[in-house]
């Protein structure tokens, strides 16, 4: 399926996403391991310099020859000099009353005296969760941060800090879902959204983000239910909340769609207040959603116009990134349909996604697509790198690698090698039939019908062409 504007990770920006494949591939699998009980505290109180830590004792010492006091003239009622000697040489710990009375006579507040830090520990996994919360909207989804996450995690369940456990179960959704693990970010999500501090009209990235990390697990009826829910939440219904029921009823037209209910989904978009103002990005978002439902509903014409209505509204934006998938929507319509230059004019500017923060997804889409093209183009040397570049891209998606075994199918076909061709035809159809995209693999066993027939195999092209006799997905256009 073409690529859509709304099927990307939302991380952190509220109601705004970038946009994604309908499945994801897992780039770099999340090690989901949490660290032990002292490491975590080790990340979340350690110092950013490479010193040693400076314990308790030797910190009282330091505090008390800085301000010219000897041993008997901190001491005080109940705190002999003898008890501040042997908190001193680490031989006693003090008692939280004891730190409250040095502290109070040095100057400092108790919990700088105890831990070094001017700040409470629970001020202190808060600042930790905060940082953490930063790079992941910075895009930071390296294993150094999903750790940072993991230890914020173990370190607020041991405590019992309720809102920060279910914001650092946010976080590590939302990273284990830009990290192409949807099984970790459908875990993480789904306990989030179980938590009463969490709501449709307050988070409603991880209501789209939860939904996304579903459907890529097959779970469309379960997405779709848990959106259904989200826009009968109260909190939607007021006027304030029209562009949150906008993205709730966006992806649940997607997932509707993914289970074939057509005109549920259409329905579900019509819905929408009609006479809403939409600002440039509700517009392209809708233009989006309509493009999507014509295309699965076989209707690509309507799919382009949609599709270049949300490309006259990103031209006149900054969102380089978003602009590139939308041609590279178009091209996949094009290539469909048989009409390579205009899919090669999409193809041309979809390429500034390799210089964009585009994910393996999007790059495996696009080096599908430029391979088809040449393949069909009987241009196989630059092909070939193509496939194998989109092949590694998308290693962890086979629902998406329908596009790239039929330009490594075509390859093997013009060299004769009509057995491994059947094979890569046969990985295409069922990467096709696993995204619902019927009437493409339809157009994919005609293809492969004719070639066979054109290599003098009729027999077996009868075969292919009497197992998916469906309707055509569209004309060849002209050579």
């Amino acid at each position: 399926m073409p690529v859509t504007r709304e099927e990307t990770l939302a991380v952190g920006e509220g109601d705004r996403d970038q946009r994604r494949r309908p499945r994801s591939c897992q780039v770099n699998k999340l090690d989901v391991r949490l660290t032990r009980s002292d490491d975590a505290r080790a990340v979340i109180a350690s110092p950013r310099s490479n010193r040693p830590a400076e314990s308790l004792g030797a910190r009282l010492r330091r505090l008390r020859l800085a301000r010219g006091l000897s041993q008997r003239q901190l001491a005080s009622s109940g705190l002999s000099d003898a008890y501040v000697s042997r908190i001193e040489s680490g031989q006693r710990t003090p008692s939280v009353r004891a730190i409250r009375v040095l502290a109070r006579r040095l100057g400092v507040t108790p919990e700088y005296l105890e831990s070094g830090a001017d700040i409470a520990p629970a001020e202190a996994l808060e600042l930790q969760l905060t940082d953490a919360e930063l790079r992941l909207r910075l895009g930071d989804h390296s294993i150094e941060a999903r750790h940072a996450l993991q230890a914020v995690l173990r370190e607020a369940q041991r405590s019992g800090q309720d809102e920060v456990v279910t914001r650092a179960q946010i976080g590590l959704g939302l990273s284990s879902l830009a990290a192409g693990n949807q099984r970790e970010a459908a875990r993480y999500l789904s306990v989030a959204v179980a938590s009463p501090l969490v709501s449709p009209w307050t988070q409603t990235n991880v209501y789209v983000s939860l939904s996304k990390a579903l459907r890529f697990l097959g779970r469309a009826e379960e997405a779709a239910r848990l959106l259904q829910e989200a826009l009968e939440d109260p909190g939607c219904q007021t006027p304030e909340a029209a562009g949150v029921r906008l993205r709730l009823a966006t992806y649940l037209s997607y997932a509707l769609t993914d289970l074939g209910e057509f005109e549920r989904a259409r329905s579900v978009l019509e819905e929408i207040d009609a006479d809403a103002a939409l600002d440039p990005h509700e517009q392209v978002t809708m233009h989006w959603s309509r493009a999507r439902l014509a295309y699965m509903e076989g209707q690509p014409r309507a799919a382009l116009r949609e599709i270049r209505r949300a490309i006259i509204v990103l031209d006149h934006t900054e969102d380089s990134l978003e602009l590139a998938r939308a041609h590279l929507f178009a091209a996949e319509v094009h290539l469909w349909a048989y009409d390579v230059p205009a899919a090669e004019r999409h193809l041309e500017l979809a390429a500034r996604l390799e210089n964009l923060a585009a994910d393996a997804r999007d790059l495996g889409a696009l080096h599908s697509g430029q391979a088809l093209a040449h393949a069909r183009q009987n241009d196989f040397e630059t092909a070939r790198p193509l496939i194998r570049r989109a092949h590694e891209e998308l290693a962890d998606a086979p629902a998406e690698q329908g596009v790239v075994w039929l330009a490594q199918a075509l390859l093997e076909a013009a060299g004769d090698d009509f057995d491994a061709a059947a094979h890569s035809f046969e990985r295409a159809l069922d990467a096709l039939t696993a995204s619902s995209m019927e009437r493409e693999a339809a157009a994919v066993c005609r293809e492969w019908s004719e070639l066979l027939v054109a290599a003098g195999r009729s027999e077996e092209a009868a075969s292919i062409a009497s197992r998916r006799a469906g309707p055509p997905t569209a004309t060849r256009a002209k050579p």
